[in-house]
């Protein structure tokens, strides 16, 4: 039963040609957390968080330092502990993705692994303790799982009615992901109530929380763009995520 493996492919809302424009200032900031609440058919499962933690350098590039985290509730941790974190440096300027960091702590299983991206020679480095490097020829300006929905952040282009298309690279592929705009839908947690856009992303591999599948997320309808409430069937009942507070980020009329 795993709960969750990165917390951001659920966020695909963008196109691979779109561009950004240096001069418009990103919808977030250092400083900026969001915590969730994952429940299984009404039982507290886990609780994951999305921060950013800092400006840094990466190979003489200016870049955002995000961490998502996972841990599971103590009733869940007694038969399956889990334990997550994932890290991307993306590019201060153009928000896209130039290393990915894995550690995942289910249960029994463990891993750790990173893609590196060579976005001068078009190249992904896919690393795994005990395994050899391989790599993958990408498309120029790719977003790896958490990267793209900081990038997506940046979009204004969201309709509803209409779907998107992004390239990303997860699970050593290059997928074609499209995200389909469903409704407006105004949505209370305990973070607050929200006027919110209702989402659906066509995943093919496993995302953010939750695993492939169905999965319907709901996004603040303004510029922040900030994920409010996700829910994926599973084999057995559904998952929901739900934002239970925020840090860092300016509250106004009718949401975020």
């Amino acid at each position: 039963m795993k709960i969750l493996y990165v917390i951001t492919v659920l966020f695909y809302f963008l196109t691979a040609e779109a561009s950004y424009a240096e001069t418009k200032p990103v919808p977030f900031a250092v400083g900026e957390k969001f915590t969730f609440d994952i429940t299984w058919m009404g039982i507290s499962a886990a609780t994951a968080t999305l921060e950013v933690f800092q400006k840094t350098k990466y190979k003489g590039k200016e870049v955002y330092h995000i961490v998502s985290t996972a841990r599971s509730s103590k009733f869940i941790s007694t038969f399956y502990p889990v334990d997550d974190r994932v890290e991307t440096f993306i590019d201060s300027k153009e928000i896209f993705s130039y290393l990915l960091k894995v550690r995942q702590r289910e249960g029994r299983y463990k891993s750790d692994k990173e893609t590196e991206f060579d976005h001068v020679n078009h190249k992904a480095y896919y690393r795994k303790v005990g395994s050899k490097e391989e790599v993958f020829d990408i498309p120029p300006k790719i977003q790896d799982a958490l990267s793209c929905y900081y990038y997506f952040r940046t979009m204004d282009n969201i309709e509803v009615g209409k779907s998107v298309i992004i390239e990303t690279f997860e699970s050593k592929k290059t997928w074609q992901l499209e995200v389909q705009a469903l409704g407006r839908e105004k949505i209370k947690t305990p973070a607050g109530e929200f006027n919110t856009i209702l989402v659906k992303p066509l995943l093919k591999f496993k995302g953010i929380f939750i695993n492939k599948g169905d999965v319907y997320l709901w996004i603040t309808d303004d510029h922040r763009k900030i994920p409010v409430q996700m829910k994926s069937k599973v084999i057995i009942g559904f998952f929901t995520a739900t934002l239970i507070s925020i840090e860092g980020a300016t509250l106004i009329e009718g949401g975020l």
